[in-house]
C-alpha cells in the first residue's frame, strides 16, 4: 500500500497504444470528460476499433518525464524513519 509505512513514491509506466488495458483506460476517461462537460462522444465507446482510435490519439500527446523531488522523497523518508523509531 502506497500510503502505508514504509512509504513507497509512485513510477511511471510507458503508454502502449496497441495494450488492451490502456486502450481501455484511455476509453474510459475520455468518455468520463466528454459526460462531465457534455461532449457528444462520437462512436461507440465499447468498440475494439474506438478504443485503439482513441489510444493513438493519446498517444500522440507528448508529456513531460515525470522526476520526482529528491529533497521531497528525503524529507518523506526521515519522517517515515522518525515514525518507526516512535513505535519501537
Amino acid at each position: 500500500m502506497f500510503w502505508s509505512p514504509p512509504k513507497r513514491a509512485p513510477c511511471p509506466i510507458k503508454f502502449d497504444p496497441g495494450n488492451n488495458l490502456h486502450q481501455s483506460f484511455i476509453a474510459a476517461l475520455a468518455c468520463l470528460k466528454a459526460k462531465q462537460f457534455y461532449i457528444e462522444i462520437p462512436g461507440v465507446p465499447r468498440t475494439e476499433k474506438f478504443k485503439q482510435e482513441l489510444a493513438l490519439k493519446a498517444f500522440e500527446f507528448k508529456v513531460k518525464d515525470f522526476i520526482p523531488d529528491q529533497e521531497a522523497a528525503k524529507e518523506i523518508q526521515a519522517d517515515v524513519e522518525k515514525q518507526q523509531k516512535n513505535k519501537d
